[in-house]
C-alpha cells in the first residue's frame, strides 16, 4: 500500500466496495499538511460515520492540500473548518459533490472542478471565500 505511514494516521472503515475515510486519529489531527490519497487505497467515500458524528476532517487546521483519488464516489461534509486548506484536487472522473464539504475553509480561494462534475450539493463553500 502506498504511503502506509499516512494511512496509519487515518480512521477508516469498510464501506460498499471499498473504504470510507472518517478522518485523522486525534493525535494526528493537526499534524498532516498534505492528504494525497492514492487510488490503490480504494477510498470510495469521505463522509461522516453516522448522522451525529462530526465531519470527517473537521478542524484539521494543518491541512493545506488534499488530492482526491479516482476511486472516490461520495464526498459529504468532508473538510469543514479546515482553516489552512488552500488546495483541493478532484480526479478527472469525479461526478458528484455532496453537501457542506468546505464550509469555513477560510484559506480556500479557488477550486477547479473536472468537466465530469454533474451534481453539486448545497452549502459546500458557506463561510469560505469561494463562491459558486
Amino acid at each position: 500500500m502506498e504511503n502506509s505511514a499516512l494511512f496509519e494516521k487515518l480512521i477508516c472503515k469498510k464501506y460498499k466496495d471499498g473504504i470510507s475515510l472518517i478522518g485523522f486519529k486525534d493525535e494526528y489531527k493537526n499534524e498532516v499538511e498534505e492528504l494525497i490519497i492514492p487510488d490503490s487505497w480504494n477510498v470510495v467515500a469521505i463522509a461522516k460515520d453516522d448522522f451525529y458524528a462530526p465531519a470527517p476532517f473537521v478542524g484539521c487546521n494543518a491541512l493545506k492540500k488534499v488530492v482526491l483519488p479516482s476511486t472516490l464516489k461520495e464526498l459529504e461534509e468532508a473538510f469543514d473548518s479546515c482553516e489552512s486548506l488552500t488546495e483541493i484536487v478532484f480526479p478527472d472522473n469525479f461526478e458528484t459533490l455532496g453537501n457542506m464539504n468546505f464550509c469555513n475553509c477560510n484559506s480556500l480561494e479557488g477550486v477547479k472542478f473536472p468537466a465530469s462534475l454533474k451534481r453539486v450539493g448545497f452549502g459546500n463553500f458557506k463561510g469560505s471565500p469561494v463562491y459558486l
